[in-house]
């Protein structure tokens, strides 16, 4: 028997399905939600002044620890 299955993002602010997941962080404590296509343009417009006048953090290596 053959299965599919199928996940399905739902819009946190509004409930629109197909919503993709943005990630964010604010005083070092990052968040996760769904948005979809209209929400994510509303949530990138609200930061863009912020966005354009910060500075990029550099992703951090992981270390590898010896056993």
């Amino acid at each position: 028997m053959a299965q599919r299955e199928e996940v399905i993002l739902i819009d946190d602010i509004d409930g629109t399905e197909g919503a993709d997941t943005i990630s964010f962080s604010v005083n070092g404590t990052s968040y996760e939600l769904e948005l979809a296509a209209k929400n994510q343009a509303r949530f990138d417009k609200a930061l863009a002044p912020f966005i354009d006048n910060a500075r990029r953090i550099p992703k951090t290596r992981k270390t590898r620890t010896r056993a």
